[in-house]
């Protein structure tokens, strides 16, 4: 039994060191880290101000665009819902056409 206490002991001592290494580590490299994270947020800023820039040129043309396909694609939906219609209107018009009672004979 005085083994496994040993053996933790051992495992929490070598987790120690490891930890105590790694903390001097992060606070050797502690100012190398905050200079990248001061170019990644200027890199960044620079960059989020590029694409603002950018969609503020590009969004009328951007809306333009998807105005224009929404337009078409109600009309080619429409068109979809009228189309299985255009046999019962010929039909329809051939009747009319045979039933509609003739105009005036005009006299030349």
């Amino acid at each position: 039994m005085g083994a496994v206490f040993v053996l933790g002991a051992l495992a929490a001592a070598v987790a120690g060191v490891f930890g105590l290494v790694w903390l001097v580590l992060k606070l050797v490299f502690l100012p190398v880290r905050l200079a990248f994270g001061l170019v990644k947020f200027v890199i960044g800023a620079v960059a989020g101000l590029l694409g603002m820039l950018a969609m503020l040129a590009l969004a009328p043309v951007l809306l333009v665009i998807v105005g224009a396909t929404l337009l078409v694609g109600i009309v080619v939906a429409g068109l979809a819902v009228l189309l299985p219609l255009v046999p019962f209107v010929l039909l329809g018009l051939v009747i009319w056409s045979f039933l509609k009672r003739p105009g005036p004979a005009v006299s030349a």
